[in-house]
């Protein structure tokens, strides 16, 4: 009885949930969004069969529910359930950037709304998400050979977050199901009490981005390319300085550039400054406030070089 009484509750509710209000792209971001999604190479970002460990992964599914929604999985309810079936449908947009991102993120994919719909008892959950670009800070990559090639990954590192989100809905197994059985609407980002999604799919994502990085700058540039990451904590008057060891045979190239591109968090261009005897190359600059920031270097890409990219961790701030 209560069963059936859920199941006609069900029946009557068609809801939306917004999670985000957010605004459409200005023409400028539409115009960026083309140029990275164009440049973006599929073949480049899926795995290469005759690589065993290629840590690449196929992002085709998430890039066909742009615009518009589609099913992604369907799941048969357990008995005693408020509806027989679930289908989760999936679709993304590009919208104008919020600013409201986590500090040293130039880029986001997440939720912007639920709708739900009852109908023969069959439960429909349409999930829209939304992507969006700090163009402000990344536009000036775009015109630097290797660079721009960091903005395609990036592309590719949101979409991975869209893809990673579907292989989740599609396992049967996944825990959102006895939730969506229910009169709810299941969190796609839920991994396990204690757990956050992006977390979790940052140590699958960041691989895979860098890999289609050296890939992509091999193929299209004729480059090869050393990827080093590295961070550094600002002291309290928001100054850092960071020492990095040169990659082995870019020392000795002459002549030997540099160049520097920031996020808004830092404040000005930074100094760099190059120690051929040591191999060391050292980075020090300032954040403007009490939120990280992050620094890409690229060094010498006339056919061997390296890309730095640095995170500025903000001082704990004390209360």
């Amino acid at each position: 009885m209560l069963a059936n009484l859920g199941f006609v509750m069900c029946l009557l509710l068609a809801t939306v949930t917004n999670a985000f209000a957010f605004d459409d792209p200005s023409q400028a971001e539409s115009d960026f969004y083309k140029a990275i999604k164009d440049r973006f190479d599929r073949d480049i970002g899926k795995p290469d069969p005759a690589k065993p460990g290629d840590p690449r992964i196929d992002i085709t599914e998430i890039l066909g529910v742009e615009g518009t929604a589609k099913k992604i999985a369907t799941h048969d309810c357990p008995p005693g359930s408020n509806v027989q079936k679930v289908e989760i449908w999936v679709s993304f947009r590009l919208v104008h950037w919020d600013g409201k991102a986590p500090a040293g993120e130039s880029g986001t994919f997440g939720l912007e709304k639920v709708a739900s719909e009852v109908a023969n008892g069959v439960k429909k959950l349409t999930y829209s998400y939304a992507v969006m670009f700090d163009v402000t800070s990344l536009q000036p990559q775009e015109n630097d050979k290797l660079a721009k090639w960091q903005n395609a990954g990036l592309f590719y590192h949101e979409m991975l977050h869209g893809q990673l989100t579907l292989d989740r809905i599609k396992n049967q197994n996944w825990s959102g199901w006895e939730t969506a059985c229910k009169c709810h609407k299941p969190n796609l980002d839920f991994v396990g009490k204690g757990k956050h999604a992006a977390d979790e799919e940052h140590l699958k994502i960041y691989p895979a981005q860098d890999e289609f990085f050296r890939q992509a700058v091999q193929a299209k540039e004729n480059v090869t390319v050393v990827v080093v990451h590295g961070s550094v904590g600002a002291n309290k008057e928001r100054k850092f300085k960071k020492t990095i060891k040169i990659p082995d045979g870019l020392a000795e190239k002459d002549p030997l550039s540099e160049t520097p591109y920031w996020d808004r968090e830092i404040d000005g261009e930074p100094k760099v400054q190059i120690d051929r005897e040591k191999g060391e190359i050292t980075v020090e600059g300032k954040l403007k406030d009490d939120k990280d920031g992050d620094v890409t270097l690229v060094l010498d890409p006339p056919s061997v070089a390296a890309l730095f990219t640095l995170r500025v961790r903000a001082r704990p701030h004390k209360h």
